[in-house]
């Protein structure tokens, strides 16, 4: 959907779904959504800012830190943010910091290195790496290997720049010489004390990083983002759900005995919690695919026919409704797969040419590879990129470890 028709219809909802009513019904009284309504669902909230909870967690761990680095001449100047690689961390760090800079209103927050895909020539990487910094003169580029410099108590007025890179994953390729554009971003921050880093990437990149030229040894301060409970996720989702809860769980069965509604929205939020290991993109897929419409409100040949403004329409018939959310079945992969897969999760996204010398094979060799799992949805395509969808990440993950993959907190 485009960002003005969601700015439109923004206006005029409170929630998405108002009407509530209790359900005990069979599933066979319920049709599933077709895809154009969840994907609209979805763009709808992925609109909106990232749970509190991150941005909470984002700024108490920055906060300490940077205060520190305002007050010691001394004190560290970096954090990293940790996240999974289904996240999107950019936006997350976005949202953590927008409109906020600790103690010191004056400071100024950049961006130099805003990359959403990695370069086309990822060995030009630190090329363009410096150019961008040779926009910003507060940061020295030059003669690092020179630089020895002990900060003074005089240098902390100099102190007023913060520079985000959101995605350290879209700066490197694993591949021979593929992170030496890291390396020279390394170099750069540990001689720019007076400017202060956050710097956001992926548990499956961190580490091979930290493999290859042993990044953790330069970074003291490095925070995960942790997993949502129930209330968390329903804190999150709830500006835009207001719909009745299944009691239809099958997991444990006082869930199904229990008919308190209150009961039963703590347990679909808390399963969800479970189902989704806590992580945000999960839940959000599960909860989506998740909803139904009963049979009783509209004709299934007729479905084609509603649109998310009827949804949205506080006057029409349309009830969305919640059944027990779970997560596909994951289809057996060969070890080729599970080495194209691991590849995928360590750099984010990635398109295929890059995929392929990840691989160190011809793109004509992945291909076919490549087309079976878009069709297995476990690969979702975007923007010419490849990425994991969320909802097979959990299971993509076991499937790792099982098969000995190194894959990260």
């Amino acid at each position: 959907m485009a960002k003005s028709w969601l700015t439109n219809i923004n206006n005029k909802i409170k929630s998405l779904f108002i009407k509530t009513q209790t359900i005990n019904q069979d599933k066979d009284h319920l049709l599933e959504l077709p895809p154009f309504l969840k994907t609209d669902i979805k763009e709808y909230v992925e609109s909106l800012d990232c749970p509190t909870t991150y941005q909470d967690s984002v700024q108490y761990a920055i906060a300490p830190i940077l205060k520190k680095w305002l007050e010691n001449p001394k004190a560290e100047n970096s954090i990293v943010i940790l996240g999974n690689p289904i996240e999107n961390l950019s936006k997350i760090i976005d949202n953590s910091i927008e409109n906020w800079k600790g103690d010191r209103p004056t400071l100024e927050i950049i961006t130099p290195l805003p990359f959403s895909h990695r370069p086309r020539n990822f060995l030009t990487i630190t090329e363009q790496i410096k150019q961008s910094f040779e926009l910003h003169p507060q940061v020295e580029i030059e003669n690092l290997n020179d630089i020895d410099t002990i900060p003074d108590e005089e240098s902390l007025e100099e102190r007023t720049t913060i520079i985000v890179i959101p995605n350290l994953e879209q700066l490197f390729l694993r591949d021979i010489e593929g992170w030496n554009s890291v390396i020279f971003l390394r170099e750069i921050i540990i001689h720019n004390p007076n400017c202060f880093w956050i710097i956001g990437c992926n548990h499956l990149a961190w580490d091979f990083l930290n493999y290859v030229c042993q990044i953790k040894a330069y970074f003291n301060s490095i925070h995960a983002l942790p997993t949502l409970d129930g209330e968390m996720l329903k804190n999150w989702l709830d500006p835009v759900v207001k719909t009745v809860v299944s009691n239809k769980f099958t997991k444990n069965q006082q869930l199904i005995n229990d008919t308190s509604e209150d009961n039963r929205d703590e347990s679909y939020w808390t399963y969800l919690a479970e189902e989704s290991s806590g992580i945000p993109s999960i839940a959000l897929n599960l909860w989506i695919n998740s909803l139904r419409l009963g049979k009783e409100n509209v004709e299934e040949d007729k479905l084609a026919q509603i649109t998310f403004e009827d949804i949205l329409d506080q006057e029409s018939r349309y009830t969305l409704q919640q059944i027990t959310p779970r997560l596909p079945d994951l289809a057996s992969l060969t070890i080729d797969d599970r080495y194209l897969v691991h590849s995928v999760l360590i750099h984010n996204h990635i398109n295929r040419t890059h995929l392929a010398l990840s691989l160190g094979e011809p793109e004509s060799q992945i291909e076919a590879r490549i087309q079976r799992l878009l069709r297995e949805s476990i690969l979702i395509r975007e923007n010419g990129a490849l990425s994991i969808a969320p909802p097979y990440y959990k299971k993509l993950k076991q499937e790792l470890i099982n098969n000995n993959f190194f894959v990260g907190e």
